[in-house]
């Protein structure tokens, strides 16, 4: 029993006395539907057995008896939960509109395997396309003349129209709508209309793929590629004829579309060469310097404007400009993480860390280990970033001064409890620091020293910048009127953490009302 609970098709293996055991049976197509193929022909015919079978996977109708595949309730089940199941289910059912209606909302190809009079009946066709486009192959082939149901099924996928009657592939206007929706749908259009330029352009307007089914002459035509790679699709210029990506204004025009860096990968290799192209192309997003020529990635000038868009783009630089103090600075002063492909002589460069760690306390996760040891250096830096502690020697946690200027520096207001939370234990019984800390971030009351959390003036200090630290203040001080005004008059949103007491008290409700977020 416990073996076809986890696995139900281990029926398979068991003996045949457990296949004809009806509780062991339930069990094993509970867990998987296909098991019922292994069941007794008896438990095949039980309509309970089957029910559940088909309930967990309706492809298990197929095993079902005879007798079961022409039970309305039992195929509904199937097809309920795989529309498919319809193939097995008695040629009767097959003809049932409801039965088949409840198929194709499952899954439109279950279309296939109605009987031929509702493969005709457009509203059953209609939820079938509408699930499944391509369910239009198995409709009657006056449906296949509906516009509406073309248009709808090409709305899903883009082969439908390779099943439309021959006089809509010819349609224009209908091309056209078809096209705009689904610009892929180009493929089954009539050859005629790969060649007019208002279809084309539409079709590459809504999907680049498209591309690849239009006339060869319109793969030089800069305005149909551009439209095509407008979409931040950098692949339609795969499909572009090499004519045009050695077209220095045609390569100029996509580099500069928009941030996608790979698009200079896909131009002419002559491209990764020239300066213009490259620069361009880098000055919308720094990365594309990835393709560009070694040669480029030694000028400074492409380099700083490369770095200075994205400062990560420091990591395709030429090992010379790495050491470049200038253009490190510029990188790390865009994205911090940039200073980890710097030279390792300027990740050990105060001014160049300091500037850095000034933009993201991260930076200083990247510099040389012996400025992470450094006392002047660490205070310097977490007077810029008091965050700049978590990635300083572990030793600076327990430094009152250094802590102290990490939870008073510029932008620590509302971060200061993560300091604290960070720092050593003594230094969290240190009233100094968690007033100060607190004055700064009231909700960095959780992690002070219990003994500060019942400090009349510390709480004070805490609930006065942030009410809702009322939460993390000892028991006797929420039942402090003083302080619960002080904290609701903050936030009225902290009366909740006030003691019962002091809900009805007049002066703490109003102002509560007043302060409520």
């Amino acid at each position: 029993m416990g073996q076809v609970a986890r696995h139900g098709l281990g029926l398979g293996s068991l003996d045949e006395s457990f296949r004809r055991n009806r509780n062991v049976v339930l069990v094993a197509v509970a867990q998987d539907g296909r098991a019922l193929e292994f069941a007794d022909e008896s438990l095949r015919k039980d309509r309970d057995v089957v029910s559940v079978a088909a309930t967990q996977n309706g492809g298990a109708l197929q095993y079902a008896d005879e007798t079961l595949k022409s039970d309305r309730d039992v195929v509904l089940v199937a097809v309920t939960q795989q529309g498919r199941a319809l193939q097995f289910a008695d040629e009767s059912l097959r003809k049932d509109r409801d039965v088949v209606l409840v198929a194709a909302t499952q899954d439109g190809r279950a279309l296939e395997y109605a009987d031929e009079s509702l493969k005709g009946d457009r509203d059953v066709v209609f939820v079938a396309v509408t699930q499944q486009g391509r369910a239009l192959q198995f409709a009657d082939e006056s449906l296949k003349r509906d516009k509406g149901i073309v248009f709808a099924a090409a709305r899903v996928e883009n082969d439908p129209l390779e099943f439309a009657d021959a006089s809509l592939k010819r349609d224009r206007d209908f091309v056209l709508a078809v096209v705009a929706r689904n610009g892929e749908a180009l493929e089954f259009a009539d050859d005629s209309f790969k060649l007019d330029r208002d279809i084309v352009l539409a079709a590459v307007t809504q999907n680049y793929r498209s591309l690849r089914f239009v006339d060869d002459s319109f793969r030089t035509d800069r305005e149909v590629v551009l439209a095509a790679v407008a979409q931040n699709e950098y692949q339609a210029l795969q499909w572009a004829a090499d004519s045009l990506k050695r077209d220095k204004d045609f390569a100029l025009a996509v580099v500069t579309l928009d941030d996608d860096f790979e698009r200079l990968f896909y131009l002419d290799e002559s491209f990764k060469c020239d300066r213009d192209v490259v620069l361009a192309a880098v000055t919308q997003d720094g990365s594309a310097l990835m393709f560009a020529d070694a040669s480029l990635k030694r000028d400074r000038g492409v380099v700083m404007a490369a770095v200075t868009q994205q400062g990560r783009a420091l990591e395709f630089a030429d090992e010379s400009l790495r050491k470049d103090r200038d253009v490190v600075s510029v990188a790390a002063t865009q994205n911090v993480a940039a200073l980890q492909y710097a030279d390792e002589t300027l990740k050990g460069d105060r001014d160049v860390v300091l500037a850095a760690v000034a933009n993201g306390a991260f930076a200083l996760n990247y510099a040389d280990e012996s400025l992470r040891r450094d006392r002047d250096f660490v205070l310097a830096a977490v007077m810029k970033n008091g965050r700049a502690l978590y990635y300083a020697d572990e030793s600076f946690r327990r430094d009152r001064d250094v802590v102290l200027a990490a939870v008073t520096s510029d932008g620590a207001e509302g971060e200061a409890g993560g300091v604290l939370h960070s720092v050593d234990e003594s230094l969290r019984r240190d009233r100094g620091v968690v007033f100060a800390t607190v004055a700064r971030d009231g909700l960095a009351l959780e992690y002070a020293d219990e003994s500060l959390q019942k400090d009349r003036d510390v709480v004070l200090a805490a609930v006065a910048q942030n009410g809702l630290a009322l939460e993390y203040a000892d028991e006797s001080l929420r039942k402090d009127r003083d302080v619960v005004l002080a904290a609701v008059t903050q936030d009225g949103q902290a009366l909740k953490y006030a003691d019962e007491s002091l809900h009805k008290d007049r002066d703490i409700a109003l102002a509560a009302a007043t302060r409520a977020n």
